[in-house]
């Protein structure tokens, strides 16, 4: 919008309509350029806010997969403690049958002992 030609030659007290009609539109034609520099504010703020929550994400994800990595590790863990406690269950179950017999033994031994010292 050029302004200075149109307002050339407009002191004239008659012509303070065509004055007030020109800062009319001047002052609309910044209010429309105001508005537009607040939409862009606007919109760069929201695009501002964007980033921080895409950056928020991001972070969030790499900690959730590291949260799982360190998840997937305590079961690979869990797994191979469970083997041994089965392993060890077996072995506590074989000395158990061992212990068993040899209570067993020992104790027909004894019996044995004592028929004959009885006699």
């Amino acid at each position: 919008m050029v302004l200075a030609p149109r307002i050339v030659g407009t002191t004239d007290y008659k012509k303070e309509p065509a004055r007030a009609k020109l800062y009319s539109e001047f002052a609309f034609w910044n209010m429309e350029k105001a508005k537009g520099f607040a939409k862009a504010a606007k919109a760069a703020s929201h695009a501002h806010a964007s980033a921080e929550y895409a950056k928020n994400a991001a972070e969030y994800a790499k900690d959730a997969a590291k949260n799982a990595k360190n998840a997937a590790e305590y079961a690979k863990d869990a797994a191979k403690n469970a083997k041994n406690a089965a392993e060890y269950a077996k072995d506590a179950a074989e000395y158990a049958k061992d212990a068993a017999f040899k209570k067993e033994l020992y104790d027909k031994a004894i019996e044995t002992l004592e028929k004959v010292l009885a006699v």
